[in-house]
C-alpha cells in the first residue's frame, strides 16, 4: 500500500471512530456501540454505524460512555445545565461524569435533558422544493423554493432564511404564459448570546409580491431576545426591537406609493423535535407594526412539519398564512399557501 493510500486509510478510519465514538451499558448487561446524540422525554437516542438512529428508555441504561462532551440538567439538584464528560460505571455500577475537571458519581436517572455541547463553530443549511403542475382544463405550474441557512461562531448565530414561488399559467388567446404570482422574501437574523437566557442581535428582511402589490418591502432592526427553552427536545424564543422599513406598492389603478418610517417587531420562533418517529414540528410568526403612513401591522407565519427519510433527505408540509390590517387597495388581508414537497439538510 502507497504512503497515500495508507494516509486515506487512516483518515476514513479516524473519521468513523469520532463518529462513532460512544457505548451505552444496559441494567441486563448488553452493550450497545454508537453516536449517542441526546437525552430527551426519558429517552435515550443514539446512532450506531449499522443502523439508523433510535431510542432507548433512560430507565433501561446503566451506564455510557463517551469522548464527547454533553451538557445536560443535573436532576436532584438546581437543574442548571452543566458541561461534562461521561467516563463510563464506578466501582458501584453508577454513572462516572466529570465536572470542572473533577470525578463524580451519579444515577444515570440523576440526568436530565441531554445534548452534545455547542461546538464553536457549527452550520447547517436546508433546501426544499415543492412544485405543482396541472394539465387539462387548467393548465398551470407553481414552484415553490425555500432554504434555511444556519452559521453558528462563538457567540454569534447567523439564520438566513429565502422564499421563492412563482406560477404561471397557459393564456388561452394568445398560447403563452402568464405569471400569476412572483413573490420572492430574504429574512436575516442575528443572534448574540450575552448571558442565558437572554441575546441581543438584529432583523432585517427584503420581500416584493406582486399579489400584495409589493414592489419591495425591505427593513433592518436591533433587537433584544429571550429563551424560554433551548434544550434537545424544544426550542422556543421571543425577539423584541424597532427600527426602520421603506416600501412601495403600486395598487389596481397602478398608482404608486413610496414611503418609510419607524417599525416596531415581535418575533416568536419554535420547534419541537419527537426524536422517534424522526418528526419535528415548527413555527416562526414576524409580526411588525409601522408608524409611519398606513400604519399597517403585517402579521407573516410559517408552519410546518418535517420528517426525516434519510440523514440527507426529508419530507416537508409547510404553511405560510400573512396578515395585513391595511393592504393596498385592490390586495386582500390574508393569504394562505401550502407548500408540499421534499428537502434536503446538510451540516457540518
Amino acid at each position: 500500500m502507497t504512503k497515500q493510500r495508507f494516509l486515506i486509510a487512516a483518515a476514513v478510519l479516524l473519521m468513523a471512530s469520532q463518529s462513532y465514538a460512544g457505548t451505552v451499558v444496559l441494567t441486563n448487561g448488553d452493550r450497545i456501540t454508537g453516536d449517542i446524540k441526546r437525552i430527551w422525554d426519558g429517552d435515550v437516542a443514539i446512532e450506531p454505524e449499522y443502523a439508523d438512529e433510535f431510542t432507548i428508555d433512560q430507565d433501561k441504561i446503566a451506564y455510557m460512555e463517551s469522548d464527547k462532551r454533553f451538557e445536560f440538567e443535573y436532576v436532584g439538584e438546581d437543574m442548571n445545565k452543566r458541561i461534562a464528560l461521561f467516563k463510563g460505571a464506578g466501582e458501584d455500577g453508577r454513572q462516572i461524569v466529570v465536572l470542572d475537571g473533577e470525578e463524580t458519581v451519579i444515577s444515570f436517572m440523576q440526568i436530565g435533558e441531554m445534548e452534545e455541547e455547542e461546538d464553536f463553530f457549527d452550520w447547517s443549511v436546508n433546501a426544499d422544493l415543492n412544485a405543482e403542475i396541472n394539465r387539462g382544463n387548467t393548465d398551470n405550474t407553481e414552484i415553490g423554493i425555500t432554504s434555511n441557512w444556519y452559521l453558528k461562531y462563538g457567540n454569534q448565530k447567523h439564520y438566513l432564511d429565502t422564499l421563492y414561488i412563482r406560477e404561471k399559467q397557459d393564456d388561452p388567446e394568445t398560447g403563452g404564459d402568464i405569471t400569476t404570482e412572483n413573490r420572492q422574501k430574504y429574512t436575516y437574523n442575528l443572534n448574540y448570546d450575552i448571558g442565558e437566557p437572554w441575546f441581543t442581535g438584529g432583523w432585517g428582511s427584503y420581500e416584493t409580491d406582486d399579489i400584495k402589490g409589493l414592489e419591495y418591502r425591505y427593513n433592518a432592526i436591533p433587537t433584544l431576545g429571550y429563551k424560554i427553552w433551548d434544550n434537545a427536545g424544544k426550542k422556543l424564543n421571543f425577539q423584541i426591537g424597532y427600527g426602520y422599513e421603506e416600501e412601495e406598492t403600486i395598487d389596481e389603478n397602478d398608482v404608486k406609493e413610496e414611503d418609510g418610517g419607524g417599525l416596531a417587531l415581535f418575533l416568536a420562533k419554535f420547534e419541537y423535535d419527537f426524536g422517534s418517529p424522526d418528526l419535528t414540528l415548527y413555527l416562526t410568526s414576524n409580526n411588525t407594526k409601522s408608524s409611519y403612513g398606513r400604519k399597517n401591522t403585517v402579521s407573516q407565519n410559517t408552519a410546518g412539519a418535517k420528517f426525516e427519510i434519510t440523514d440527507l433527505l426529508y419530507f416537508n408540509v409547510e404553511t405560510l398564512f400573512d396578515y395585513e390590517t391595511d393592504p393596498v387597495e385592490g390586495a386582500d388581508n390574508e393569504d394562505l399557501k401550502i407548500l408540499i414537497g421534499f428537502g434536503l439538510e446538510f451540516e457540518k
